[in-house]
């Protein structure tokens, strides 16, 4: 009798124990759970605030590259070259030092 109230206890002890455990466990997962969610929550933002940040860069630089496009169609409207051809550069040159 003693030994199936010795084992009964046992069993008990070691039911109780993987209870405890299981519980534990549960509380410590929660925990990192909880930690992870935070690190996501914060990467998000990150992100989100440099994918603005790229826009407002891609913003610029399109805006920057269509002033370039139409200063570039002002200059070929007027026919504004800033050299001579290479031909028309010798010449030069060499009318310039009989000078």
């Amino acid at each position: 009798m003693a030994v199936l109230v010795f084992f009964g206890g046992f069993i008990l002890l070691l039911f109780l124990w993987a209870k405890i455990a299981d519980w534990w466990d549960g509380r410590i997962f929660r925990k990192k759970l909880q930690g992870l969610q935070g690190r996501f929550d914060e990467l998000e933002e990150v992100t989100l605030q440099q994918s603005e940040q790229a826009l407002k860069t891609l913003d610029e630089l399109t805006a920057a590259m269509q002033g370039h496009e139409a200063y570039q169609q002002h200059l070929r409207e007027r026919r504004v070259v800033s050299w001579p051809a290479t031909s028309s550069r010798k010449k030069y040159k060499k009318s310039y030092k009989r000078r």
